[in-house]
C-alpha cells in the first residue's frame, strides 16, 4: 500500500472482509447513487463545500461540527464552506438520480471519476468530503484534484491496519490532508506510511450533542463488544466476573444486534442514566463514552484507553482485577478525554510531534 497519494488509482473493495461480485454490485450502485446527488447539488453552488457523501444521512453531525468548529483550523478559505447533503435531496429527485446512477455504475472506476471531473465545477475552491474511503468520496476527492482543487477527508473511526474494514478506509484516503482527532490515531497513520503533512490534527468533532452532564449510574456497566461476533463470548464471561452489586446492559454494533434479543440493550449515546463503566472492544463506542465522560476499560489488540487487557488477559480477568481497572478508569478519565482530543483544538498546519 502507498500511503503517500498517487494522482489516479484503482480503488480498493473489501467490505467486511469479503469480495462477492453481488455485494460490489450493490456496494457500487449505492455509491454511485450518493456521487450523483453530490455532483448534481454542488454545481448550483459557489465557494468552498463539504460534501456529506452518506445516502441515508448518518453520522451527519461529523460533517455539520466539523464545518461549524474546526473547518478554519484546516483551511481559512472554509470559513464560508457550504454543506451538501444528498439525503434531503426530495424523494421524487433522489428516484431520478437512480437512472444516471446505474449508468455511471456501469463503467470501471476510473471512467466513473472521469466522468465526475467532467461534470463537476472546475473553479479550484477547496472541497471536504465525509470519507475517502467510499466509493462516492474517493471519486469526488480525485476528480475535485483533476479540477485543481485542494481536498481534505473528516475522521470518524479508529482506523488500524490488521482490521478488514479500516483497511477499505485507509488503502482509499487519496484526499490530501485527513483531518485527525487525536494524537492517537496520528501515531498509527504515520505507522502506516503516511506522510505527516498530509495529517491534520484538529481535536474532536462530532459529540458535540453528548454532554457529560446529568446524573450517573455508578451501579451500572455497559459492555460494548466490536462488531467481530467471536468476541461475544468473551464479554459474556465478563458478566461472570463483575463486581457484586454491578449490573450491566449491553451496546451492540448495528451488525449484531438484530441476533441477540436475550440481550439488554441499548446504546453509549443514548443510555440514561449515563453508566459508571464502559468496558469497550469497539472504537466507537469508546469515542461516545469519552465525550459523556463515562470511564472506560478497553479490551482489543492495541490500549486504547488508560485502563486496557489485552483479548488474552480478558479471557481469563477476575473480579478483583476488574475492580482495580475501574478505579484506574475513572482516575484516568480526562487523560483519557485529552488523549483523543476532546476539549482540545490543535495547530492543524504544523502538528506536535509526540517523540
Amino acid at each position: 500500500m502507498a500511503a503517500d497519494h498517487p494522482m489516479e488509482r484503482d480503488f480498493f473493495f473489501n467490505l467486511g472482509g469479503s469480495r462477492p461480485a453481488l455485494t460490489w454490485a450493490r456496494y457500487k450502485l449505492k455509491e454511485c447513487w450518493t456521487l450523483t446527488l453530490c455532483v448534481a447539488k454542488q454545481r448550483h453552488r459557489r465557494g468552498p463545500y463539504v460534501a456529506h457523501n452518506w445516502l441515508a444521512g448518518r453520522q451527519i453531525r461529523f460533517s455539520r461540527e466539523f464545518l461549524a468548529r474546526r473547518a478554519v483550523a484546516v483551511d481559512p478559505r472554509l470559513a464560508a464552506a457550504g454543506l451538501v447533503e444528498p439525503h434531503v435531496t426530495p424523494i421524487v429527485l433522489r428516484l431520478l438520480a437512480l437512472v444516471p446512477a446505474a449508468l455511471l455504475a456501469l463503467l470501471p472506476v476510473p471512467w466513473i471519476i472521469a466522468c465526475v471531473a467532467a461534470l463537476s465545477r472546475k473553479d479550484g475552491e477547496p472541497l471536504v468530503v465525509y470519507c475517502d474511503g467510499h466509493l462516492s468520496g474517493f471519486a469526488l476527492a480525485l476528480a475535485a484534484r483533476r479540477n485543481g482543487s485542494a481536498t481534505c477527508t473528516l475522521h470518524h473511526g479508529l482506523y488500524r491496519m490488521d482490521d478488514p474494514g479500516s483497511l477499505m478506509g485507509i488503502r482509499n484516503f487519496v484526499s490530501d490532508r485527513i483531518c485527525l482527532w487525536d494524537r492517537c490515531t496520528e501515531k498509527a497513520f504515520l505507522a502506516a506510511g503516511f506522510a505527516p503533512e498530509r495529517l491534520a490534527l484538529v481535536g474532536e468533532y462530532g459529540f458535540g450533542a453528548l454532554s457529560a452532564d446529568g446524573p450517573v449510574d455508578e451501579g451500572l456497566a455497559i459492555l460494548c463488544p466490536p462488531y467481530d461476533a467471536r468476541q461475544l463470548p468473551l464479554f459474556r464471561h465478563l458478566l461472570t466476573v463483575l463486581p457484586q452489586g454491578l449490573r450491566a446492559v449491553w451496546s451492540l454494533h448495528p451488525s449484531l444486534r438484530g441476533g441477540h434479543p436475550e440481550l439488554a440493550l441499548t446504546s453509549v449515546a443514548e443510555a440514561s442514566p449515563r453508566p459508571g463503566l464502559a468496558i469497550c472492544g469497539d472504537s466507537g463506542a469508546l469515542m461516545d463514552a469519552l465525550a459523556r465522560g463515562i470511564p472506560v476499560v478497553t479490551i482489543s489488540d492495541r490500549p486504547l484507553a488508560t485502563a486496557h487487557l489485552t483479548l488474552e488477559q480478558a479471557a481469563a480477568v477476575d473480579t478483583d482485577t476488574l475492580i482495580k481497572l475501574a478505579q484506574l478508569a475513572k482516575a484516568s478519565l480526562d487523560g483519557d478525554r485529552a488523549c483523543f482530543g476532546f476539549d482540545q483544538a490543535f495547530e492543524a498546519a504544523t502538528p506536535e510531534r509526540d517523540t
